[in-house]
């Protein structure tokens, strides 16, 4: 699977299918797209500290498979691009492209629905709850015991930092210290993650043109 269907899947409450609300979870399933693209060698991508926009990532369009990296390079048409912008163009519609392809995989089911009839509002229960649980026991695993993290546990670890919910969904009965410890930790992998951090920036940037105005 990959990062952002993990991520999905996690965020998503197993009996509503609603997922965490969060103004941040749009910027982090983009960030977690673009750490995709680039673990399947679709992107390839410059990072220094500082500026998010002056940041460049180079995409490779070539056919997949995959609903939701087919779905990415659609958004992403041009071959060059600074990491703001493609987090811009993938964070509207990543949500319901990444858990429509989980819907395809037979992990959620889909419950078309509106609230007062007027605005869409589709729900995405659980159906085969297994994957979600394994995630959750090797997020739990390593960032409690310290274990080293392959690149798609990184990436995924670093995007729920970057979302600011990693103490709530690694595991629910967390004492203070622990869900602390864990926090802090899931921020540090977000500042090593590329992915991560431009989604961070993004969001922040975002935050900022809104207080102004």
């Amino acid at each position: 699977m990959l990062v952002s269907e993990d991520l999905a899947l996690i965020l998503t409450d197993n009996e509503s299918g609603r997922m965490v609300a969060s103004h941040a979870i749009r910027y982090g399933l983009a960030g977690a797209i673009l750490c995709d693209l680039a673990l399947q060698n679709f992107a390839l991508v410059s990072h220094d500290e500082g500026d998010v926009r002056k940041n460049r990532i180079q995409v490779t369009h070539r056919d997949t498979d995959s609903i939701v990296l087919s779905w990415a390079l659609e958004q992403l048409p041009r071959d060059d691009y600074s990491q703001y912008r493609a987090i811009e163009r993938l964070k509207v519609g990543a949500q319901v492209h990444i858990l429509d392809a989980l819907v395809e995989q037979g992990l959620l089911r889909k419950k078309v629905g509106s609230v007062l009839g007027l605005v869409k509002s589709d729900r995405y229960p659980t159906v085969d709850p297994v994957p979600e649980r394994e995630v959750r026991k090797e997020l739990l695993a390593t960032l409690e015991a310290n274990e080293s993290a392959s690149p798609e546990m990184s990436a995924l670890i670093g995007c729920i930092g970057m979302i600011g919910r990693a103490q709530h969904v690694v595991a629910e009965d967390l004492a203070l210290g622990e869900a602390k410890s864990i926090k802090r930790r899931a921020q540090e992998y977000m500042n090593r993650n590329w992915g991560a951090w431009a989604a961070r920036k993004a969001y922040e940037a975002d935050r900022q043109v809104i207080a102004v105005s």
